[in-house]
């Protein structure tokens, strides 16, 4: 799968490019929210998270080939968040 192309297709609104490019990386999304949360339940919750705000915010990206670097920045800071909230 390339993934500029991939990008561009799911910028113009096509949902499944858009989950080939999740499922192509679902393995080092999952270890890095694990390693934020600790926990697999609330490490599963803010990949749900980070999903939803890919879909909302995939207009938005600039560089198609940086869409991998662009999603983890997107879930480190929902992981981020997710761990705020807990604490407070």
């Amino acid at each position: 799968m390339n993934v500029v192309n991939a990008v561009k297709k799911a910028k113009k609104g096509d949902k499944e490019a858009l989950l080939q490019l999740i499922l192509a990386q679902k393995e080092a999304y999952y270890r890095l929210a694990y390693s934020y949360m600790r926990n697999e339940a609330d490490a599963m919750d803010v990949l749900e998270e980070m999903i939803v705000r890919l879909y909302e915010r995939i207009g938005h990206l600039k560089k198609e080939e940086s869409f991998y670097t662009w999603s983890k920045t997107i879930l480190v800071n929902q992981c981020k968040r997710s761990l705020k909230k807990t604490t407070r």
